[in-house]
């Protein structure tokens, strides 16, 4: 009766097998569909919406709300200062959209960074964002050199309080350049295209 229930038991805790052949297709698929994207993302990359650029003004302090790395430890700003870089803060669900905005940050660095290599990308989230969502696991495998960064919801609410009126808006995901002292300068919007967004940089990073 004892072995009954033991194997009845065990029956019960043992993962479907249509399940494990789903997540194994996934897995596999997940490479493919992201080298589409990109391949789709560069036919795309000059359009868009352009000059809609939003300069901060005061600029926001990035400094000024608590991140945690990808590790799970406060972020320290210091060890990434004197340096200028591309933000993207998105505190909604990571989709397609998020891949195909990353994606351009991504073709965006690999232009400028050849006349200012230490040029870098950082991706902002929710840490349940961070942990639950399959996206971000296979953002952080396959495009390791970016900051994964994560804040509250409390923490996003104190972003969008510090920057300028007229640029809160805590629904949109947005890019911003950020400067060598951290500071959040200029803003723009996900449907910016690539091209303008790398002629601003070069303008205001005088390249």
């Amino acid at each position: 009766m004892t072995r009954k229930l033991l194997t009845a038991a065990r029956k019960k805790k043992q993962v479907p097998k249509w399940l494990i052949a789903i997540l194994i297709l996934l897995l596999l698929y997940l490479p493919f569909m992201l080298l589409q994207l990109i391949k789709t993302q560069n036919e795309y990359f000059n359009m868009g919406t352009k000059n809609r650029e939003n300069v901060l003004n005061p600029p926001t302090k990035l400094e000024k709300v608590s991140l945690f790395g990808s590790d799970g430890l406060p972020l320290s700003l210091p060890t990434i200062y004197n340096r200028w870089g591309l933000v993207y803060i998105t505190p909604t669900v990571c989709e397609t959209n998020c891949v195909s905005n990353i994606t351009k940050m991504l073709q965006i660095k690999q232009k400028i960074s050849k006349q200012y290599p230490a040029f870098y990308l950082m991706v902002i989230t929710t840490p349940e964002e961070a942990k639950t969502n399959a996206m971000y696991a296979f953002l952080r495998s396959y495009l390791p050199k970016i900051y994964y960064v994560t804040a509250t919801q409390k923490q996003f609410k104190r972003l969008f309080e510090l920057l300028p009126k007229g640029t809160q808006n805590s629904h949109l995901e947005i890019l911003y350049t950020i400067d060598p002292q951290s500071e959040l300068v200029i803003s723009y919007p996900t449907t910016e295209a690539g091209k303008a967004i790398l002629q601003n940089l070069n303008k205001v990073m005088k390249l």
